[in-house]
């Protein structure tokens, strides 16, 4: 797997949205073998959105769960079998955004899981919102 597209780089923080594995040389070899540690283990059902930034000796990952889609094809679901359009979008959206919150919390335990197997000093944080989809963690490198 590869990076998709640099986002972001100042002569401080360089930034990626990474779809895989690789990452720009600039990010180091301990950097590199963060991401590849949550690369490994990120649960991908709800087509996951990691952004990957180094600055100093501190690495952020950024991970965000998208599950718009899955509500789409829920609701089209409902559609064909002639159900009540508003109830079901609301029914698919609340189902939805629970598995979502679910699958993310099954990957935050597999990725503290193998950073600590490979010694990182890190920390993570759940967005405030109810039920969130969007995580971050912070490793020292």
């Amino acid at each position: 797997m590869q990076t998709q597209t640099q986002i972001g780089k100042t002569a401080e923080e360089i930034c990626a949205h990474v779809v895989g594995v690789e990452l720009p040389g600039e990010f180091g070899e301990r950097a590199r073998e963060a991401v590849n540690a949550i690369a490994e283990v990120l649960n991908r059902t709800y087509d996951p959105y990691v952004v990957a930034c180094v600055k100093g000796s501190e690495l952020t990952v950024d991970i965000y769960n998208r599950y718009i889609d899955h509500i789409d094809t829920c609701r089209a679901a409902c559609e064909v079998a002639g159900c009540d359009i508003s109830k079901c979008h609301e029914s698919c959206r609340r189902v939805i955004r629970e598995d979502s919150f679910k699958s993310l919390v099954e990957s935050v335990k597999y990725i503290k899981a193998e950073l600590a197997l490979r010694r990182f000093n890190f920390s993570y944080e759940f967005d405030k919102e109810s039920l969130p989809q969007h995580v971050k963690f912070t490793i020292k490198l």
